[in-house]
């Protein structure tokens, strides 16, 4: 299992890679998302038209505990 800069950064994130879910959670629970094809971690954006997710805000710090990611 991937390792994560803090516990809070591990329980809020849903892993992504391509079009494989690696994780079990909800990902509508799951405000940060990491994209392996990138590796990328960002914030989710739903699309104007059918709320699916389409795009995503890059993060580069932890929003829990300011660590650099990546």
């Amino acid at each position: 299992m991937k390792k994560f800069c803090c516990e809070d950064m591990e329980s809020h994130i849903y892993l992504r890679c391509e079009d494989k879910v690696l994780d079990n959670g909800d990902k509508e629970d799951k405000p940060i998302w990491y994209y392996s094809d990138d590796k990328e971690y960002g914030i989710p954006l739903a699309d104007l038209v059918g709320g699916f997710i389409s795009s995503y805000i890059t993060i580069e710090y932890c929003p829990w505990c300011g660590k650099k990611l990546g």
